[in-house]
């Protein structure tokens, strides 16, 4: 859409939209992919290859979309959407990231807007403009009054397509930056009145708020006569008539006051990851996809050169190495070093470290990692947190808190595979059990449960009974309540699964003794995150693609944005270690709980 405009570009990070109203009749959008062959319906929301538009980079590792520009967002869609809700808040993420950019999203849902904002939003981000949508005077009277209300720092309106002639009067007051006006395009377009534009013009013009008349549409009436303007025409005759008012060099309003910034605080920067193992191969893969790292090095005593892809230099050590010369570092060894690496970084004066989690094993580890870094950013890799089906399951759980269900019990299930050659092996040859940490983490951390301190009441470990030193299965029972055994989380571990499974199963009740179930399961053989949602007489699924790539692509975006700006938005700080920590050293004390101590942190 604007190609060629010098300071706006497009971002569509999702396609398809549901008609809704008046003005939704003749859409542009069901149009052009009838236009185009679409093999999809419009009315079917999906997700594009322009998703991530806004942090991808070229190969001279400068922004895709330049430093300054206006992005038109999400213009063929809506962006409150309701078929959207599991994509947006990556979206709000990525505009929190570019704050270099000015983002501009138009809707028709604006009755929606505060169930789609994010948890930061606070009265707005500053570099975010949102226009209200109204075709009429029953859609201007709908929507304005809530559009009024809501904590936008930049508002607009916008009469598209006109298809009556409307008064905004009551609705202009010094907190909207602009209002836009369009006829209908399109063979079957409805009528638009000149008389109408200009009667809004004069409407703009008493209370002094930017006007503009962006395009005639398809039939255009003037002093009584009817006029059919071709497409290409329907941009430049609206141009022509001149009656736009405070509206500068490139349609930008006057009363827009954003700054412009250079946001290239990424360039130059140059990176080492240490530990080329499992993790490390993922870690290094989601490296490589980040432009902004210039230099890219890799550490590891047990593997050569030969393994790695071009752009990646290898060092074997990094005690003969320089290590000042690193902008930061990315650590993805065995759980039982990270404490010692991370110290030894902080020591060789690296302030930017992510460590795979966790990030510590002991309190003692802890609290001296904290008073050597004081003075640093250090984060754990948690990214079941950009799970944008663990995402959905938090809301729904913070949906029922407040028609006051309270939680009764919650199951979780835990089944990890082990490779063929392993049966001759105890558990504890294979170290720490780091995907629990992940479910820990959701359970305790993302779900908002870390402050109801859960007491453990029940430990049972299944052995083989021929070998009994060999853990088959570890279950735990903790109470929420501090006198009674209400609210169960019951955490169970399978070590000889077929398959990899991670299971949430939580039960709710109210007062009245009405039931909801939420079941969530990770690692399905097909890669989609599950999530069911059930009632005593509904129940919905929702599948979500959002594989573990994608989501460490995004956890490493982030990553590098906290580096720059100290923002944490989805990533965990090593400070939420403290709590799994404090949780564990309380409840699995003694020789006896060893092992699953082991096995759990």
């Amino acid at each position: 859409m604007a190609e060629n405009w010098e300071i706006y570009a497009d971002w569509n990070p999702w396609h398809g939209c549901t008609k809704i109203s008046p003005g939704c009749k003749y859409c542009y959008v069901y149009r052009q992919d009838e236009m185009y062959g679409s093999e999809h319906s419009s009315s079917e929301c999906r997700k594009t290859a322009a998703y991530n538009l806004p942090i991808k980079r070229k190969r001279d590792k400068s922004w895709k979309i330049e430093s300054g520009k206006v992005v038109f967002t999400c213009f063929t869609s809506d962006f409150l959407l309701k078929d959207a809700d599991l994509w947006r808040e990556d979206c709000w993420l990525m505009m929190k990231l570019r704050s270099d950019l000015w983002f501009y999203f138009f809707t028709k849902r604006i009755d929606r807007f505060m169930e789609c904002v994010p948890e930061d939003w606070g009265d707005g981000y500053d570099n975010v403009l949102v226009g209200c949508t109204v075709e009429n005077q029953a859609m201007a009277d709908y929507r304005l009054p809530i559009f009024k209300e809501l904590p936008i720092k930049h508002k607009s309106i916008i009469v598209a397509p006109m298809i009556g002639p409307v008064d905004l009067s009551s609705y202009l007051d010094e907190t909207i930056e602009e209002v836009a006006v369009s006829g209908e395009s399109g063979v079957d377009a409805r009528p638009c009145n000149y008389d109408w534009i200009l009667a809004i013009r004069e409407q703009c013009i008493a209370h002094n708020i930017p006007f503009r008349f962006h395009q005639t549409g398809a039939r255009f009436i003037k002093d009584g006569k009817m006029y059919r303007i071709p497409r290409c025409a329907q941009l430049s005759q609206a141009h022509k008539a001149n009656i736009d008012f405070r509206i500068g060099k490139y349609m930008v309003p006057e009363k827009v006051k954003f700054e412009w910034k250079e946001d290239d605080y990424h360039k130059g920067m140059k990176a080492i990851l240490i530990g080329y193992g499992k993790m490390g191969s993922y870690i290094l893969r989601a490296l490589k996809k980040i432009d902004a790292v210039t230099d890219l090095y890799v550490c590891d005593s047990k593997f050569s050169s030969v393994f790695l892809e071009d752009g990646v230099t290898f060092i074997p050590s990094i005690e003969t190495t320089d290590i000042t010369k690193f902008s930061c570092a990315f650590i993805a060894t065995p759980v039982r070093t990270h404490f010692e690496i991370t110290a030894y970084l902080i020591s060789k004066g690296i302030r930017n470290i992510y460590v795979e989690k966790p990030a510590v094993t002991t309190m003692d580890e802890y609290n001296r990692l904290m008073a050597l870094g004081k003075d640093c950013k250090i984060v754990t890799g948690y990214i079941l947190r950009q799970s944008l089906a663990a995402k959905t399951m938090r809301d729904q759980i913070h949906s029922l808190q407040s028609e006051g269900f309270i939680l009764d019990s919650c199951d979780i299930i835990y089944q990890k595979y082990l490779p063929t050659g392993s049966e001759s092996r105890t558990m504890s040859d294979f170290g720490v059990d780091d995907d629990l940490v992940h479910v820990l983490d959701l359970m305790f951390i993302y779900f908002g449960y870390r402050d109801l301190h859960p007491r453990l009441i029940k430990n049972q470990v299944r052995r083989d009974d021929a070998r009994p030193e060999r853990v088959l299965e570890t279950s735990l029972v903790y109470s929420l309540s501090e006198d009674k055994q209400e609210g169960l989380i019951s955490i169970s571990l399978s070590f000889l699964a077929k398959e990899k499974k991670r299971e949430f199963h939580f039960r709710f009740i109210n007062a009245k003794g009405e039931e909801r179930i939420i079941d969530l399961s990770f690692d399905n053989p097909d890669g989609i995150d599950r999530l069911v949602v059930s009632s005593n007489s509904a129940s919905g699924i929702i599948n979500k693609e959002n594989p573990s790539c994608e989501k460490l692509d995004l956890q490493m975006q982030q990553v590098f944005n906290y580096f720059s700006t100290g923002e944490l938005m989805d990533i965990a700080p090593v400070e939420d270690s403290k709590y799994l920590l404090e949780l564990m050293e309380q409840h699995l004390r003694g020789k006896r709980m060893r092992l699953i101590s082991d096995l759990i942190l």
